[in-house]
C-alpha cells in the first residue's frame, strides 16, 4: 500500500470527507493528513493543499475555505501545469456534493423543489457530465505520471434499475366516487380509448410481470418504491390497507428489494415519513432502509434529516425531474454531509441520471431520439466506471397517455447498460 502525504495547514472535517471520497476511488493508495511540513514522513509522496507552492510535488491551489458556502471556481478539466492543478477541485467537489447552494435557496418550482436552473453546474452547463468523477480520474492519472505509481482502481460501472410505483393500478380498485368522477372525466374530454381501457379485465399499469421478466432475462437487479400514502392531490395510489394494494406489493417484495416513496406533502409534514413507512413494512413484513421522494420533492438539509431520523440508511432522489444528468456533479454513491451540524452522516446518497419522464420530455416523445440520448448518458458513465441509476414509473408503458413504443426504450436503455458491464 502506497502513502500520500497531504500537507494541508487548513484541514477540517470537510476536507477530510473530500479527501475520503477521492481516494475510495484506488484500493492500493491510502493518506495521511499533515498540518505542518515538517510532519511529512520521509518515505511516504507529497501532495500540497495550501495557499504556497511547493516544488518537486503536485499542488492543489488552495482558493476557498470549504466553510465560506460561496461558489467556487472551477472548470470543465482538470489540468495540471508546472505541478500545480488549475482550480481548487477539493472545494469545488465539497460544494457540489454537499448541496450547499441548495440550502434556503429561492425562487423554488412550482412544486417547491430547487430548481435546476438555478445550479451552479447549469451555468456552467456541465449537468449531464458526471463532472467530479472526470476530476477524480484526471487527479488519479496526474498522481500516477507524476509519482510514477500504478493505480489499482476499485471501481466498475455498474447500473442501477429502479421503478417507480405512483400508481398500483391505473383504474382498478380506485373505489366508487373515484372511478366514477374518471369516468365523466373521460367522457367529456371524448378519451374514447381510456374508457374502453376501463372495461378491459387487465389495467394498464400491471405491468409488473413485465418488468420483472425482462430484468431476469438480464440478469439485473430492479428495486422498487412504494407510494404508501393516503390520497391526496398529488398522492393518488391505493391507500396501504387495500387488499390489491397489499398482493401487489408482496408479489414484488418476493423478487425485488421494496423502498419507501415518501408521498408529496412529507417534505412539509415529516410524520408522514414514519407513517407511510411503518404501513409499508407491516405489509412486506420487512424493515426498510432505503427512499426516493415522491415528485423528488425535497428541500435541504430538512429532508435528510427526517429521513436519518426514521432510520433511512439509502436516498435515491439526488436528480432533477425536468433534466438529465447529475445534480450533485457524481453518478457515484456517497455519504452526505450535513453541512449545518458540520459532520458527515451515514446516509448513502445513489444519485440517478435518467428518469422517463424527462427523457420523453427532452427527447420530444421520439423513442429512437430518446435511446441515442440515454446511451450518450451510459458513455458517459461507462468512461469513469461509474453508476448508471435509471428510474421507470410502472404507468411509462400506457399508450393512451403517450407511451407507445417506450417499452422498447426501456429495454434498449437496459440492455445497453447491461452490455456495458462486461
Amino acid at each position: 500500500m502506497r502513502t500520500i502525504d497531504i500537507y494541508c495547514p487548513h484541514y477540517s472535517a470537510k476536507v477530510k470527507y473530500v479527501l475520503d471520497f477521492i481516494f475510495d476511488a484506488v484500493d492500493n493508495v491510502s493518506y495521511r493528513l499533515c498540518e505542518s511540513i515538517s510532519d511529512k514522513n520521509e518515505a511516504n509522496t507529497l501532495v500540497n493543499y495550501s495557499k504556497e507552492k511547493l516544488s518537486d510535488c503536485i499542488n492543489i491551489p488552495y482558493e476557498l475555505s470549504l466553510n465560506d458556502d460561496k461558489a467556487p471556481s472551477f472548470s470543465e478539466h482538470l489540468i495540471i501545469e508546472d505541478g500545480s492543478f488549475n482550480f481548487d477541485f477539493v472545494a469545488a467537489i465539497f460544494y457540489l456534493l454537499s448541496r450547499v447552494e441548495e440550502y434556503k435557496a429561492t425562487p423554488l418550482d412550482d412544486h417547491g423543489r430547487y430548481p435546476y436552473t438555478s445550479s451552479i453546474l447549469h451555468h456552467k452547463k456541465l449537468l449531464s457530465k458526471p463532472i467530479i468523477d472526470y476530476w477524480v480520474k484526471d487527479f488519479w492519472s496526474s498522481v500516477s505520471d507524476f509519482y510514477s505509481i500504478k493505480l489499482n482502481f476499485s471501481h466498475k460501472f455498474d447500473i442501477v434499475s429502479t421503478v417507480d410505483v405512483d400508481h398500483i393500478y391505473g383504474f382498478k380498485s380506485k373505489g366508487l366516487l373515484v372511478t366514477m368522477g374518471s369516468y365523466l372525466k373521460d367522457i367529456l374530454s371524448l378519451n374514447l380509448n381510456r374508457i374502453k381501457d376501463k372495461m378491459k379485465s387487465k389495467d394498464p399499469f400491471d405491468t409488473y410481470d413485465y418488468i420483472h421478466e425482462l430484468h431476469r432475462k438480464l440478469d439485473l437487479s430492479c428495486m422498487y418504491f412504494v407510494l404508501s400514502a393516503e390520497r391526496t392531490q398529488y398522492d393518488r395510489s391505493l391507500n396501504p390497507t387495500n387488499p390489491e394494494f397489499i398482493k401487489v406489493v408482496k408479489s414484488i417484495s418476493r423478487h425485488s428489494t421494496v423502498g419507501i416513496h415518501p408521498s408529496y406533502y412529507s417534505s412539509d409534514r415529516p410524520s408522514l415519513i414514519k407513517k407511510e413507512k411503518q404501513a409499508l413494512e407491516k405489509v412486506i413484513v420487512n424493515k426498510i432502509d432505503s427512499s426516493r421522494q415522491h415528485f423528488l420533492r425535497m428541500q435541504l438539509p430538512m429532508t435528510y434529516a427526517y429521513l436519518i431520523k426514521e432510520a433511512i440508511q439509502n436516498d435515491y432522489s439526488m436528480g432533477y425531474a425536468d433534466h438529465l444528468g447529475f445534480r450533485s456533479g457524481t453518478s457515484r454513491s456517497y455519504r452526505w454531509y450535513d453541512n449545518e451540524m458540520d459532520r458527515v452522516t451515514n446516509l448513502v446518497i445513489h444519485p440517478f441520471s435518467i428518469m422517463d419522464v424527462t427523457l420523453r420530455r427532452v427527447s420530444g416523445g421520439q423513442p429512437d431520439k430518446a435511446i441515442m440520448i440515454a446511451k450518450e448518458l451510459i458513455d458517459s458513465v461507462k468512461a469513469i466506471d461509474g453508476i448508471c441509476c435509471v428510474i421507470w414509473h410502472n404507468s411509462s408503458f400506457y399508450d393512451a397517455e403517450g407511451w407507445t413504443s417506450w417499452d422498447n426504450v426501456y429495454e434498449e436503455i437496459l440492455r445497453y447498460a447491461k452490455s456495458c458491464l462486461s
